[in-house]
């Protein structure tokens, strides 16, 4: 992957890695790697690594923006 100085980088993922996305209509939603799941043009996943909530699923087409939590 790239940073934001577009220099490439290395993400070593753990329990606490987050996926923010913000939405279009300025909503932001964390999804956490272990579940993200994209299927289609549908992200979804669980609200939490403990709590089996899920997500309402995201369309692509709706996302303004992508960004990596370490």
């Amino acid at each position: 992957m790239l940073d934001k100085n577009e220099k490439e980088t290395t993400l070593y993922v753990t329990h606490r890695t987050g996926v923010r996305v913000t939405k279009k209509d300025g909503k932001r939603k964390t999804f956490y790697f272990d579940t993200l799941i994209i299927q289609d043009s549908l992200i979804t996943g669980k609200n939490d690594h403990f709590l089996s909530i899920s997500i309402k699923p995201i369309n692509l087409n709706n996302i303004s923006k992508i960004e990596l939590q370490k």
